[in-house]
């Protein structure tokens, strides 16, 4: 039930690994980022769909919430 509720939800849902690589990615999520189906973007590194000149910013949010994480 909570699977079909991930998948089907209107907002982009993923999960990153510890390295960072995209491991789960509803259909929103893919569309959100340009493609069809969540396959296309799996394996990928979280910084593959950022605008490069924006990749410091990106980066400092995920720290900060990583150490909260913690």
């Amino acid at each position: 039930m909570l699977a079909s509720a991930v998948e089907n939800a209107g907002e982009g849902i993923g999960i990153l690994n510890q390295d960072w690589i995209l491991t789960y990615a509803n259909t929103a999520l893919a569309r959100t980022l340009g493609q069809a189906k969540p396959a296309d973007i799996l394996g990928r590194h979280w910084q593959s769909f950022c605008d490069p000149s924006n990749l410091d910013q990106h980066a400092s949010i995920l720290a900060t919430l990583q150490q909260k994480a913690r």
